[in-house]
């Protein structure tokens, strides 16, 4: 039997992996192979066309990559086994979620004219909005661009159909979505596709296992056919519900689009493609080793598995053997040497089940052992055959006995050196693992492609793949995919193949016919032949195509290709391609090349290759470790009998399934907390994709939920401040206050809107969604939000506040929106509006930093921080003396003349932060008196505050000594080692001690005025 696959020129035999007595075994993806029998060789001499060196090159180096993984998953499983139980996150209080009870208005929007509730609850917060959004074509592009808007077009990486997300692909669905979102409400055209893979090997091991574990059913006991039918009966119960995980993340795909790999429409696609690859000469029929499965009974992508190379006898675990076998178990044996005169040729191989189908002993033409054996013929131990000895230079004599058995139907090298020599090319294990008879591969070839990578470095793995990249076995030994479109003819008339037929080995029976449809091949093999076509019994392969294969047309026939569909002559070539960096070469080539070779277009002009997820004790997301997490229950959280229920529901091998439920035992022994889809989306985007792996846990969630609840808050005081206000506020964009604060955080949030555009221009999520942070958090909610208490209790005031508000409120929310659309809609809703204003905030127009740049003010933006400076120095100040919140000291602010003339105007805004009493300014040189403690703040700036009568001294004396001594114990304890800045931190707050102290050996004043000049009038609370 053959297998399909692309290439360079290179043929190729079956290889047989796994299974007991074979060199490798392969577990659940992993395959683990031994050294080659005696000194290891490149399998074809220097300068043959059909074997070179950057491929060897580039298979060890792919080989130590793996083992380096390998290793460090070993260590990863074995740090588990022995760890503690993670406590409950803090700040979870279960219990306390609110839902959403109103009825729905027309259309089913919620009913935001409902009072706010009291505290942001992600259940009550993303309750029907996306159900809204769907039924509203809100994630449909329009038919007719009026004004030829720009288009974003991309595709989603289509996750296995029988599978379940996890929070890898929750971080490439929401790096996507942020995409989409931003441009759709800059105006753009915006269509991402949905769809499913049908996934063929993982599906079918599935539905196998499941047939086993309910039916006590094998496949061969069904049929073909009814295995089929078992296997979409499997889709149509389970594969929804990765569709149900897309849409609880909020993944804003037009649904009317969505596509699976097994369609009818996409099927003919990948026939079509198959067809013209094979008629333009790249797809051929022929022999080739390749990486098999016992297990499956399939040929695997040699990139699907794990080389492990071992160094001596191991005893492994192997699927489906009830016992370990031991591998790399060095055998030698010696063969005899056909004549008369005794002579034995001794070989050493760790497959000495693979004797049978050796061909050749080969040894290296310079050995001075083996040179009177060179050109003579060794005889077979079992068949009785002669085998010749063969010299060639790849062969290395310090390695074992220097002699090489020759087994080319189960060694890639030795099927290049056997290919050198002209030598058979016998296979004699079976599919599952037993000896048989030889057997043969369907092959396919790769051209090169050139695109923008990011992050960058990826560029040089591409290059390095592109230019080492070797023949891709097409065919699969599988029911469950895209039947391979080529038919041999059974009986009738032989003739040679005609050019533009399959080429290659036409089988004892007839040669091959590749054609669309059964009909199409018939006729044209008529022809060839000359014959009717009524006499011609045709076969089809029964092989299904590589997964990877169909996978690599989504970008086109998810559009209609091979049609030339409005939706491809719109859309096509995508935009930008969001997936991980493990699939560089698994997909991302392979689209690139084909899409090259079908359409003539690159399909996508860039590709944002993000990290892996890994948990937060840094260890790869993994079944066998309980640490793969559904992002389902991140939002909604999960008891710890949920979450084992759900284990048990997977069609998981029994000791699999017991390693997975003690890891969720150890990790979460209370469950997951209720977090939110925002929350997940948020911790995500604030991760930095960009490099080797993002470590997410549960408490980098929680933490962004605690962000959510601030800007529920934020809101909620600025909806019960315009509580009794009539009118309709003016567009943000028209409001331009004349007080400083309020220029300040309008500049503040151009500053934010500007930086947000920047870094999404340049697929630098993390730092966007950290400038849209840094302006609720420390802008709007921690600076202004407190200053507007007070000064919206002034009448004069008041309407400059309202306005910054709503128009700062406003903004920020349609900034967030992108990453966090549920909590945006929500209180987007609940802000007056100017009119006319779109239904949602998807539609809503993002920021537009030119129409803001008037905002900006650089020179306020560092008065106020140097203002907020102060701020810090005084509430040092306050903690160090541990003044509770009701004090209001007085102040003293010793500055260099120019800063006197800014922060008057700021006055107000600082005693508010600071909670300080009166304020004065302290002449340069002058001292504040006795009764005062002092702190340095930046650009030669010093502040004072009044302790006396505010604190007991001989409390505080003991208080602020036995701190002394802590911090004096903890900087004697830090090791030589530790960062500088670290023992700096201590070492300054030992010096504000040394001075508070001092402050309180002065005996104070009696009370009176402080010296120095008011700053600014008290302000009335």
């Amino acid at each position: 039997m053959a297998a399909p696959s692309l290439s360079r020129g290179a043929l190729s035999a079956r290889r047989v992996l796994g299974g007991p007595g074979q060199g490798r075994a392969q577990a659940r993806g992993c395959s683990t192979e031994t050294p080659p029998a005696g000194p290891p060789h490149t399998g074809e001499t220097p300068g043959s066309p059909a074997w070179d060196p950057p491929e060897r090159a580039r298979l060890r180096g792919r080989e130590q990559r793996l083992r380096r993984q390998r290793l460090r998953r070993e260590r990863d499983e074995e740090g588990a086994a022995g760890q503690e139980p993670r406590p409950l996150p803090k700040g979870w209080r279960p219990g306390e979620e609110l839902e959403y009870r109103h009825p729905l208005e027309p259309g089913g929007k919620k009913a935001t004219p409902s009072p706010l509730p009291p505290r942001y609850s992600p259940r009550y917060v993303e309750a029907a909005w996306y159900q809204w959004w769907e039924r509203g074509g809100v994630f449909t592009p329009p038919e007719q661009s009026p004004g030829g808007a720009p288009v974003l077009s991309l595709v989603l990486p289509p996750p296995n159909v029988t599978g379940t997300l996890h929070l890898g692909h929750a971080l490439s669905v929401t790096l996507q979505d942020v995409l989409a979102r931003w441009r759709r409400m800059q105006g753009w055209d915006v269509l991402w596709v949905p769809g499913t893979d049908h996934a063929g090997i993982a599906t079918q091991a599935v539905v196998e296992r499941w047939l086993w574990q309910h039916r006590g059913l094998r496949p061969q006991q069904l049929g073909r056919a009814e295995f089929l039918q078992e296997i979409w009966r499997w889709k149509e119960r389970h594969g929804d519900e990765i569709l149900q995980q897309l849409r609880a993340l909020g993944a804003s795909l037009d649904w009317s689009r969505c596509t699976f790999t097994m369609d009818p429409g996409y099927s003919r696609a990948v026939t079509e493609a198959f067809v013209r690859l094979f008629r333009a000469g790249l797809i051929r029929r022929d022999q080739r080793c390749v990486t098999w499965s016992c297990a499956l009974r399939s040929a695997l992508a040699d990139i699907e598995v794990e080389p492990r190379v071992l160094t001596g006898p191991t005893t492994l675990n192997v699927p489906n053997c009830p016992h370990p076998v031991t591998f790399g178990l060095l055998v030698t044996f010696a063969y005899p040497v056909e004549g008369d005169d005794g002579l034995e040729l001794p070989v050493a191989t760790t497959r000495p089940e693979t004797i049978f189908g050796d061909v050749a002993v080969a040894v290296h033409p310079r050995d001075p052992r083996y040179l009177h054996l060179q050109g003579r013929q060794v005889r077979h131990p079992f068949s009785g055959a002669l085998l010749p000895v063969v010299s060639d230079p790849s062969v290395e004599p310090q390695r074992g006995t220097g002699a090489v058995k020759v087994t080319p139907g189960h060694s890639p090298q030795d099927l290049a050196l056997a290919r050198a020599h002209r030598l058979p090319l016998p296979c004699v294990i079976r599919d599952d693992g037993t000896l048989c008879p030889p057997g043969g591969g369907w092959l396919q070839a790769v051209t090169s492609g050139r695109l923008r990578l990011v992050p960058k470095f990826h560029e040089k793995n591409w290059k390095t793949w592109m230019e080492n990249v070797g023949d891709w076995c097409l065919s699969r030994q599988l029911c469950w995919g895209h039947q391979v479109p080529a038919f041999q003819v059974r009986g009738g008339p032989a003739a040679p193949s005609p050019r533009g037929g399959p080429g290659g080995p036409e089988g004892p029976e007839g040669p091959w016919f590749v054609g669309s449809s059964e009909a199409e091949v018939r006729g044209a093999a008529a022809t060839a032949l000359g014959c009717p076509q009524e006499e011609l019994h045709l076969e089809q392969d029964p092989d299904v195509l590589d997964t990877w294969f169909s996978s690599a047309l989504f970008p086109f026939a998810a559009l209609g290709w091979p049609e030339q569909s409005p939706d491809l002559r719109r859309f096509y070539p995508t935009s930008v391609l969001v997936t991980g960096g493990d699939l560089l070469f698994f997909w991302v080539a392979r689209m690139v090349l084909l899409g090259q070779e079908l359409t003539g277009q690159v399909p996508f002009q860039q590709v944002l290759l993000h990290s892996l997820v890994w948990d937060s004790q840094g260890r790869k997301m993994s079944k066998s470790l309980g640490n793969v997490i559904d992002p389902r229950d991140v939002i909604g959280g999960a008891t710890l009998q949920e979450l084992q229920e759900k284990l048990q529901s997977r069609t998981l091998d029994p000791r699999e399934l017991q390693t997975a439920q003690e890891g969720q035992r150890r990790q979460f022994p209370q469950g997951i907390p209720e977090c939110g889809a925002d929350a997940l989306r948020l911790a995500l985007s604030t991760h930095n994709a960009h490099g080797p792996e993002i470590r997410l846990g549960v408490a980098s969630v929680l933490t962004q939920r605690r962000f959510c609840n601030k800007v529920w808050n934020g809101v909620g005081f600025v909806l019960r401040a315009l509580e009794g206000e009539k009118g309709t506020p003016k567009p943000p964009e028209e409001v331009f206050p004349s007080s400083p604060l309020e220029r300040w955080l309008l500049s503040r949030l151009a500053g934010a809107v500007a930086e947000s555009c920047r870094r999404l221009e340049s697929l630098q999520l993390q730092g966007a969604a950290a400038a849209v942070q840094s302006f609720w958090l420390r802008s709007f909610c921690d600076v202004y939000l407190e200053v507007a208490k007070v000064s919206l209790q002034s009448p004069e005031l008041r309407p400059a506040v309202l306005a910054t508000l709503v128009a700062a409120a406003e903004l920020g929310l349609r900034l967030l929106a992108p990453f966090a659309p549920f909590v945006a809609e929500e209180l987007w809703q609940r802000l007056p509006r100017p009119h006319p204003a779109p239904p949602s905030i998807c539609r809503a127009p993002f920021p537009d930093p030119q129409k803001l740049a008037g905002w900006r003010s650089a020179e306020l933006e560092a008065q106020v921080a140097a203002m907020l400076e102060l701020v810090r120095a005084v509430r040092g100040l306050r903690e160090t003396f541990r003044l509770g919140g009701a004090a209001r000291p007085p102040v003293l602010l010793q500055l260099p003349d120019p800063a006197r003339d800014w922060l008057e105007p700021l006055g107000a805004a600082f005693q508010t932060l600071s909670g300080a009493g009166p304020v004065r300014l302290l002449p340069p040189g002058a001292g504040p008196g006795p009764g005062w403690a002092g702190a340095p703040a930046p650009s030669g700036t010093f502040v004072y505050l009044r302790i006396q009568g505010l604190v007991e001294p001989g409390a505080a004396r003991a208080q602020l000594g036995a701190r002394r001594i802590s911090l004096e114990r903890r900087l004697r304890s830090l090791p030589g080692t530790a960062p500088h800045a670290q023992a700096a931190l201590v070492r300054a707050e030992l010096a504000r001690l040394e001075q508070a102290l001092q402050a309180l050996e002065t005996p104070g004043d009696p009370p009176g005025d402080p010296p120095g000049d008011p700053l600014s009038p008290p302000r009335t609370p």
